[in-house]
């Protein structure tokens, strides 16, 4: 039987963020190694704030105006540039979202091509909710994109959005396991994450 295709993605970037000498965290849903427990989200993460080459693969499930989607994905961001992939449940690719020197390209499923586009233009194609893309990289990370927001017990509210680390790795630099972003002015809409796997250069 051949891999499904967000296991060989997941490979491929975990593989080449780890052959740089990374760390690798596993997550909620992962096999974790012995003496790594689940972390209070008040641990300090300040640490992620000046990564700038990490990978995470997970699943994340939407609810927004009575509809509701789960989808894989895989992000990867070295420096300025970031790939971004999601997949149906079974494996299929979605949309592919690329950043690096020559531009930004989206490309969805049926062949739709789009430039100049952003990650927050792609989760708003999936779940049709308005995230700021400068906020989304900190966000994905369980941070605050202003750092003078407070954080409390990984609880912040930023531009519009309620956002709950509800569970990190015990290991530093204390990703993210768990998150729900749900938008203020929307109490039953919500973004709900689950990732499997961080590296950290």
């Amino acid at each position: 039987m051949r891999p499904r295709r967000p296991v060989l993605v997941a490979l491929g970037l975990l593989a080449a963020l780890a052959a740089g000498g990374c760390v690798m965290i596993p997550a909620a849903g992962g096999e974790a190694s012995p003496g790594t427990p689940e972390s209070s989200p008040s641990q300090d993460r300040s640490d992620l704030r000046a990564s700038n080459r990490f990978a995470l693969t997970g699943r994340f499930s939407a609810r927004h105006d009575g509809r509701q989607l789960t989808a894989l994905f895989a992000h990867q961001t070295d420096g300025l540039n970031t790939l971004t992939e999601v997949f149906s449940p079974l494996g299929t690719v979605l949309a592919r979202l690329q950043v690096d020197a020559l531009g930004t390209t989206l490309a969805l499923a049926d062949g739709t091509v789009r430039r100049d586009a952003s990650i927050g233009a792609l989760l708003k194609e999936f779940t049709g909710l308005e995230v700021h893309d400068e906020a989304l990289p900190f966000w994905l990370r369980g941070l605050p994109g202003n750092p003078a927001v407070t954080t409390t017990g990984g609880l912040f509210r930023e531009s519009g959005w309620l956002i709950d680390v509800i569970e990190v790795s015990a290991e530093s630099p204390h990703a993210p396991r768990r998150m729900r972003w749900r938008p203020q002015a929307l109490p039953e809409s919500e973004i709900v994450w689950l990732i499997d796997r961080w590296v950290f250069e």
